[in-house]
């Protein structure tokens, strides 16, 4: 770089979240004038110095300009704001969630299809659902939520996958885990489901898709020894085409 210039970098964001696509970042005045880039959602520019102009556009957001005064290298945040407003996501839903086709066979008949009650809040762009009407959690409540934000006219979710297979003592519970039986005499069954679910609205709620994972597994209930006890995976599919449906 030139002497006595920096380096500008920054991200893109709505409501605090990183933005997902390309967004169009370019110095409009200023040393580096006419430099431009595509943030997805990070960018950076490399010789800039004193005041400078930043121009950020995208689909859907209204564009906004940023001025910096640049005497070091340094870090911008860019907070865009939805040109129709923010879709308001909040209340209560009936969330179904169907196996992909190819997934039919692979998973037991009672776990292809699942409905719950969801019960969605929003702060600014972000959500948390909190799922209702089935045993969520057993010994490892409350496994009964997953979050969320809203952009650019969609809801997304990613509900979390859990960690430590193997030895129970490591395990890291998922976001959602559904007791589907609970037999006296051994280790509870669970159903969970994680990925990442893209939804838009479709005159009743939203629906799209969850590309992910959905499992039944097997973990060990109150009162049993933890060290001596095992995680077990007993059926597993993986598509891109789950269906996710919230019905208000």
């Amino acid at each position: 770089m030139p002497t006595g210039t920096y380096v500008l970098s920054g991200s893109v964001t709505d409501g605090g979240i990183p933005i997902s696509g390309g967004v169009d970042v370019e110095v409009t005045s200023g040393i580096g004038t006419g430099m431009a880039m595509i943030a997805n959602p990070s960018f950076k520019f490399y010789g800039i110095a004193g005041d400078t102009e930043i121009r950020v556009t995208k689909s859907g957001y209204e564009t906004q300009v940023l001025r910096i005064l640049v005497t070091r290298s340094q870090t911008s945040q860019i907070d865009l704001v939805p040109s129709q407003g923010r879709l308001i996501t909040a209340g209560t839903y009936t969330l179904r969630l169907v196996a992909a086709a190819a997934c039919q066979q692979q998973l037991p008949e009672n776990v292809r299809s699942r409905t719950y009650t969801a019960v969605i809040s929003q702060s600014g762009a972000q959500l948390t659902a909190v799922l209702s009407g089935a045993n969520m959690g057993g010994a490892w409540r409350p496994a009964d939520r997953f979050t969320g934000f809203v952009q650019s006219g969609e809801v997304r979710f990613g509900p979390d996958r859990y960690s430590g297979e193997g030895a129970a003592s490591t395990f890291r519970p998922p976001s959602i885990l559904e007791v589907i039986a609970e037999p006296e005499n051994w280790d509870p069954t669970y159903f969970t489901f994680f990925g990442a679910v893209v939804t838009t609205p479709d005159g009743n709620g939203y629906s799209g898709i969850l590309n992910g994972t959905l499992e039944v597994i097997t973990m060990p209930g109150p009162g049993v020894g933890w060290w001596d006890s095992t995680f077990q995976r007993d059926y597993s599919c993986r598509s891109a085409t789950h269906q996710f449906t919230l019905t208000r």
